[in-house]
């Protein structure tokens, strides 16, 4: 199936590089019912974990004798004990679908990097070394399909937490600020010190893939290297 869309994704030669946005748009419409079921499944996934409490409510409610709920006490406790296997059963198949995402998208990157990079009309170097290229086959292509799961997980997070403050303010507005303040500004700091993780993580990923080229053209003049005598050279470095 990657193979079938390996054309309709090559980019010709001159034609200019898709803003990263556009790119992302694409693997969603690649596989768009895969991602669009990780998506309820992340939201059900996160949706779900509010049951249990308002469950254990109503059991509470029903040892004091203030519910109405004609369940009965071992009725609640069958409903929790389905809950709790509900919940397990939505988190693998979310799981399961998000990998299932996660690989298809990262397969596919690859695929069709691999072909076009068989395709150049002339013998010109590559513009950085074979380990590099191996190294970015490897880490670029997942960065991206990472990026399309973490959209999924966020978006079910967030419709997660909804859920929650609404259930919050409706028992006590008061309380549900004092919670939720530290939360609001522990993201905010985050947020703040996102800059700096991203800088460190790009340093991290240029050094990463001068260690892959390195180590390519070392491993690919074994020989020469042993003529030479410089392997105690190629060690230290």
């Amino acid at each position: 199936m990657q193979q079938r869309y390996a054309r309709r994704w090559a980019r010709p030669c001159g034609q200019p590089m898709q803003p990263p946005l556009s790119r992302l748009w694409r693997l969603l419409r690649f596989t768009p019912w895969l991602y669009a079921g990780s998506l309820l499944l992340q939201i059900g996934r996160l949706g779900i974990l509010v049951l249990p409490g308002l469950v254990i409510q109503r059991i509470f409610d029903t040892l004091a004798g203030a519910d109405r709920f004609n369940w009965g006490l071992w009725g609640l406790i069958a409903l929790l004990v389905g809950v709790a296997l509900a919940r397990v059963a939505v988190l693998l198949s979310a799981i399961f679908a998000e990998l299932t995402g996660y690989l298809t998208s990262a397969g596919l990157l690859r695929t069709n990097a691999f072909a076009r990079l068989l395709a150049r009309p002339d013998a010109r170097a590559l513009a950085v070394p074979a380990g590099d290229i191996v190294n970015r086959l490897e880490k670029d292509a997942g960065t991206l399909a990472t990026c399309i799961a973490q959209l999924n997980v966020q978006i079910g997070s967030l419709a997660g937490a909804l859920v929650a403050v609404i259930l919050m303010l409706r028992i006590d507005a008061l309380v549900t600020a004092v919670v939720l303040l530290p939360l609001l500004l522990t993201t905010a700091l985050a947020q703040l010190a996102s800059r700096h993780l991203f800088a460190f993580n790009q340093a991290s990923r240029a050094a990463d893939g001068r260690v892959s080229a390195f180590l390519g053209e070392a491993l690919g003049a074994a020989q020469a290297l042993q003529v030479a005598g410089a392997e105690p050279h190629v060690v230290a470095r």
